[in-house]
C-alpha cells in the first residue's frame, strides 16, 4: 500500500501580480486555501506549506496544515 503526502510550496514574491497570489480570491476563497483543500482530497497524510511568510497566512482556514 502506498501512502501519499502533500507539500505545498508557496514561493515567489508575486512581483508581477502586484499582490500575494496565495491570497487572490477564487470563488470567494483564497487560492492557498483552495490548493490545500484539493491536496487534502488527493492525499493521505501530512499537509505541509513551505513559505517564508507564515504570518501572512495564519488567518486562513488551513486546518491540518503545518507551516515550515
Amino acid at each position: 500500500m502506498t501512502t501519499l503526502s502533500t507539500i505545498v510550496l508557496r514561493g515567489g514574491q508575486s512581483s508581477c501580480m502586484g499582490e500575494d497570489k496565495a491570497l487572490i480570491l477564487i470563488q470567494s476563497i483564497p487560492l492557498l486555501e483552495k490548493v490545500c483543500t484539493v491536496a487534502k482530497s488527493c492525499t493521505d497524510t501530512i499537509y505541509i506549506i513551505v513559505t517564508p511568510w507564515t504570518e501572512r497566512y495564519q488567518h486562513l482556514h488551513l486546518s491540518g496544515c503545518e507551516f515550515i
